[in-house]
Formats: C-alpha cells, structure tokens, sequence
C-alpha cells in the first residue's frame, strides 16, 4: 500500500487519531460482472481506531497523553479568546454596577459613601506606601484630611442658566468657617447673582462631618428642598442639592 502502512493517521492538530493498516483495493468488472483487469489502489486506507492502540500502550505502562479538545483552526482559537474575553468583561462590569447600586441603596451603604468628608478623607495622596496611608488615617483621621488636597466642590445654576462653580480646599474648611455670598470683596467665593446676600451662608468642617449654616440671608438657604432658619447648621452628604436663594447647586466630593 505504497508505505503507507504502519504511518499514524493524525488530525489538523497534529494528535494521532489512529493507526494506518493497509490501503483499500479495487476491481474493474464489466457489464456482465466479469473482472476485466487487475486490482489497484482505491486511493483510500484502512486505519485502527486509536482506542485500540491506548489500550496497547496502557498494557506495557507506555506514558501517553490524551486529548479530547475539539480541533480549531488558529482564527477559531483567536475568536474564541477574543469572545471569552468580552464575555468576562461584560460579567465583570455587571457585577460591579450591582455591587454598587447595592452599596447606595443599602443603610449600610450608604453610611459608608454619604458624608462627604469620609469621600474626601478616601481621596488623600500618600507620601509613603498605600498601606502606611491607610494605617495612618486609621489612627489619625482628622489629621489625614487637614493634609489633603481633596476639595468641596459647588456646581450648579441660576435662573437665567448661568453657571456658576466653588470649590473650596477642605483645609479650609476645618481651619474656620468659609463665608459664601454676592460680596464682591470675597472674590473666591463670591457669586454673581442678585437673589444672594453678600453673606448668604458659611461651610464648616467638624471631624467627620461637613456643615453649611444659614447667614440670615435674604432669599433662603435650601438644604434638599427644605429652607433652614437664620443661623441653623445641617450636615451636607455627598450629592446634596443646596439652593442659596435662586441658585441651585449639587455638592460634588473633589
């Protein structure tokens, strides 16, 4: 059978699938079913299943390897890494935008991201390793934000859509109290519209809360809907609106 027997008949993955025994032959009959010439090759072999040669090998303790994989071509492979790639990414992102939509809604949760000082204390840079970082605000967390760089951030809008945006250093705000109004003179933190008193209100910072506190202002000062009296204090969370007269602010951690 032309050498061909004996050979070890693979797959497109190079893995023996079975063993080459003999070719096939052929016989030329005429119409009548007389043979009208010699045998040849059929162009087509006989091969033992590699079953048959694993049970040979497992008798003589001949170490051998099995794989039953399906075979891919190099493109089917590619593909199949690229799509499991992008399935474990899209679970990854799932999972992660329950986890947090679990953390806002849950009490628990909340706790943990609401006061804004907590966000901004998460926010310190280390001049040492992450890990000293993290030892030290649990030992001295006041003294760890009156370090940082992390700001309180007011964005928000005028009736006439104007834009307006304060940001003030959360150093700042536990050194004293950081006055917010129309006053000219106090550039920083001034703002331009007519519906704010020139001191319309001041933030403070106390441990791990951060406060705003009415300046008997003319317009009000709004805390998620609800007007404060003169001279009242309230602790802010992150996300809280704050309306000072017609101006409407979001409080951003920064």
């Amino acid at each position: 059978n032309k050498g061909n027997s004996g050979g070890p008949l693979i797959d497109g993955c190079q893995r023996v699938i079975g063993i080459n025994t003999q070719g096939a032959f052929d016989t030329v009959y005429d119409n009548k079913g007389r043979k009208t010439g010699g045998t040849f090759a059929a162009g087509f072999y006989y091969a033992t299943d590699v079953r048959e040669l694993v049970k040979i090998l497992s008798g003589r303790n001949i170490t051998y390897t099995l794989d039953d994989d399906e075979c891919l071509s190099s493109d089917e492979k590619l593909s199949g890494v690229i799509k499991e790639g992008f399935i474990i990414a899209a679970i990854g992102f799932v999972m992660m935008s329950l986890l947090v939509l679990y953390a806002m809604r849950s009490p628990s949760g909340k706790k943990k991201v609401a006061r804004v000082i907590e966000t901004y204390s998460r926010s310190i840079p280390s001049s040492s390793s992450k890990k000293a970082e993290a030892t030290q605000k649990a030992n001295n967390y006041s003294a760890d934000v009156s370090k940082s760089k992390a700001s309180l951030i007011l964005d928000g809008y005028g009736d006439d859509n104007r834009r307006y945006r304060i940001v003030i250093n959360v150093d700042e705000l536990y050194k004293g109290e950081v006055i917010v109004g129309r006053d000219p003179s106090n550039r920083k933190y001034a703002i331009d519209d007519d519906s704010i008193s020139r001191q319309h209100c001041v933030f403070y910072a106390q441990g791990n809360d951060l406060f705003i506190r009415d300046m008997e202002s003319t317009n009000g000062t709004y805390v998620n809907g609800r007007q404060l009296t003169a001279k009242e204090s309230v602790a802010l969370n992150n996300g809280a609106n704050v309306k000072l007269g017609s101006v409407s602010f979001k409080v951003i951690a920064g």
